[in-house]
């Protein structure tokens, strides 16, 4: 009986705490805000293009580029020796888009575009497609399961991760013959844009290599920077300033930084060389409204979407690029300046001189930050240092030094190993390894990292005048890119100043036993 009573109180206090838990989590649950679904929105049948193919191997050449992944904007007139002509549909009270009889036996393909600006959103696109005829939506290349016809409209949805940020391109495939008719709906924040023709801020094929160049030097040191330009720039995405890029470095024979790699695309927000340089969080953010306008400092006006935060990785859709004017007072001295009255208040002029030291091997880069608006600016900017010492690759034997050793926040013995004041590189997998000002004595008001490699006596110092807010390693195929951040905080008429250096050493190689 004592054992069956024991039991039987153990039971009663086992379904007592399960209950109490439960209530709990109800509790919990209903304080929790729970996020509305979206509300479906058509998408307007203006937008559509429509154009005939036919079974050739022109046109099974032009289906196929036209369902490519990766891959926007409407084909030429002539692709691959085929004739295109894109028609342009009515389009009825409903939104619904309607192309004008096409031949039989052939295919048609209708093509518009889709920008969004957040590739990770928390819910999904919901889906409603309707056609007159068996129709397949693609999306970024990936039909979407199901087809969609008059008598039974396809519903779906798409996790908000598998859309890439930035424009994607939509086609819908429907046989030929009779007109063709098609509508789209979608569920979505508010923040997306539909539209046929890319736009020139999205356009990877326009003004191509259209760029002009400044050559910087100093009778040791030679560089080529290309003369920031808001129409036809080098570099015309989103992330970098365009002021201060660096296709090409050399000295005593030997190169430096990652160099141009080619046809360069110009609005690409990744696409980077050399020493770019970049203001991590945005001003004019917190005071603005979805739809309202916010600043990337070093790049232009864009427009706030359905977001909470800011992230740097985010294509947001572009309002206005901000010019620089360009001065080169000498050979080895080139000054960018970008001046900006801002929306509510926000606004500062920007300086950024690239200064090859006279009789020295160095290179400055100095800042000059002023706040010329109404408001507070706190800012956080960092230089992303792509590092390529005579072309040797990521993993053949790179090191960095430190006057300290680093102290890593997580587990990085996969990527680098750490010794007393040195990282000794081992992967080329994609990695960002932040935190690496810690183990820095308290107090220093400087950096100095050395980057080497065992194969090249070609070795640079990188230092700057401030104690790093962050330090990141970033390691890719590509190259080793250490980037050290600066933050300040400034009022309204206040002066921040800052610089970064870089001196290219020629070192003599340890002897090496066969």
């Amino acid at each position: 009986m004592h054992t069956q009573g024991n039991y039987l109180i153990n039971r009663f206090w086992l379904v007592l705490a399960v209950w109490v838990s439960l209530s709990l989590c109800a509790v919990r649950a209903a304080e929790k805000p729970v996020e509305a679904p979206w509300p479906m929105q058509t998408v307007p049948g203006t937008i559509w293009r429509a154009v005939v193919v036919e079974n050739t191997p022109a046109g099974q050449a032009l289906a196929k580029s036209l369902l490519q992944t990766d891959q926007i904007g409407l084909p030429a007139n002539d692709n691959a020796g085929h004739r295109l002509q894109w028609l342009l549909p009515r389009v009825g009270a409903d939104g619904a888009a309607t192309f004008p009889a096409t031949p039989a036996g052939s295919t048609v393909y209708v093509v518009a575009h889709w920008h969004n600006p957040v590739r990770y959103r928390t819910q999904t696109f919901r889906l409603l497609l309707n056609a007159n005829k068996p129709a397949t939506l693609y999306l970024d290349g990936k039909a979407i399961r199901g087809q969609a016809s008059l008598d039974k409209p396809l519903t779906g949805s798409i996790w908000g991760h598998e859309i890439r940020r930035g424009v994607t391109r939509m086609v819908w495939v429907v046989p030929g013959g009779g007109e063709t008719q098609v509508a789209l709906h979608i569920a979505h924040p508010g923040d997306q844009r539909f539209f046929t023709e890319v736009p020139k801020e999205f356009d990877p094929t326009c003004q191509v290599n259209a760029y002009k160049t400044l050559t910087l030097t100093n009778g040791l040191v030679t560089a080529t920077v290309p003369k920031p330009d808001v129409a036809k720039g080098y570099y015309r995405g989103q992330r970098f300033e365009q002021a201060g890029f660096i296709t090409s470095l050399s000295y005593a024979g030997h190169s430096y930084l990652l160099p141009d790699k080619g046809p360069a695309n110009p609005v690409s927000p990744d696409s980077s060389v050399g020493a770019p340089e970049e203001f991590f969080e945005a001003i004019a953010w917190a005071d603005a409204k979805p739809g309202e306008p916010f600043i990337k400092v070093g790049v232009g006006l864009y427009e706030k979407p359905v977001q909470e935060e800011h992230t740097w990785y985010t294509e947001y859709w572009p309002l206005e690029l901000f010019a620089w004017k360009t001065k080169q007072s000498a050979r080895n001295v080139i000054a960018f300046t970008q001046t900006v009255d801002g929306p509510r208040g926000w606004g500062y002029q920007y300086v950024k001189t690239l200064r090859l030291v006279p009789g020295k091997p160095m290179l400055r880069i100095e800042h000059r930050f002023t706040n010329t608006g109404k408001n507070t600016i706190t800012a956080e900017q960092y230089n992303h240092n792509w590092v390529m010492l005579d072309k040797q690759p990521v993993n053949s034997g790179y090191t960095l030094t430190f006057p300290y050793t680093p102290v890593p926040k997580k587990d990085v013995s996969k990527h680098i190993t750490i010794l007393p004041n040195q990282i000794n590189v081992l992967s080329t997998e994609p990695m960002a390894i932040p935190g690496l000002q810690e183990g820095a004595p308290a107090g220093t008001r400087e950096h100095v990292i050395v980057v080497r490699n065992a194969h090249t006596p070609a070795a640079i110092r990188i230092s700057g005048d401030f104690a790093p807010s962050n330090l990141t390693l970033f390691l890719n195929s590509e190259g080793v890119a250490v980037e050290p951040f600066v933050k300040f905080t400034i009022a309204p008429g206040e002066t921040f100043t800052w610089t970064r250096q870089y001196e290219f050493l020629v070192e003599a190689q340890p002897a090496t036993t066969k």
